[in-house]
């Protein structure tokens, strides 16, 4: 049974805003977007956005505290680190016809199931057609931190470098 349609609360700038409630599609598309500024300011509901973008010119370093609350966002939606969710939206749209071909054959719908919904859906599709070894790459590579992500207040994951995925893989 599919989650619950919610909206999601983030605290930044001392307020709270609120962030529309949106579906798989929206949220493909946000989180793969430059700096994920389609979650945050993106998802910011209309009735807050004219707040946000008048505190947009006085903190100097809007655009880092941007990027952080929409990883906090993406952490909540998807019901898992912020960089998984967004490795394996990419991942799944290395081949976007097959996996929403499939996903659309099991009635999974971007535009109608929840983002942590077609997370779940996407990696079991992409994992189910892979051997052990392929599997445990995958696995590997959602597991990666984007190059630059990792900084003041992001702590850094166990797999996070080529060295962590070699160690893993001879295992």
């Amino acid at each position: 049974m599919p989650s619950a349609r919610r909206s999601e609360r983030v605290r930044a700038f001392g307020r709270t805003f609120e962030l529309r409630s949106t579906s798989a599609d929206e949220w493909i598309e946000a989180v793969t977007s430059d700096d994920m500024a389609g979650v945050f300011p993106g998802m910011v509901r209309d009735s807050d956005a004219a707040d946000l973008f008048g505190l947009w010119h006085t903190l100097p370093d809007m655009q880092r505290r941007c990027i952080n609350v929409a990883r906090v966002a993406t952490s909540r939606v998807s019901g898992r680190e912020w960089f998984w969710a967004v490795n394996l939206t990419n991942e799944a749209l290395k081949s976007w016809p097959y996996v929403n071909g499939m996903l659309i054959r099991q009635g999974v719908r971007t535009d109608s199931t929840e983002f942590a919904d077609w997370l779940d859906a996407a990696f079991t599709l992409l994992r189910e057609v892979l051997d052990k070894d392929a599997r445990k790459a995958f696995e590997a590579r959602l597991r990666i931190v984007p190059r630059g992500a990792v900084g003041a207040g992001s702590p850094r994951p166990v797999m996070s470098t080529r060295a962590d995925l070699v160690m893993f893989a001879a295992d």
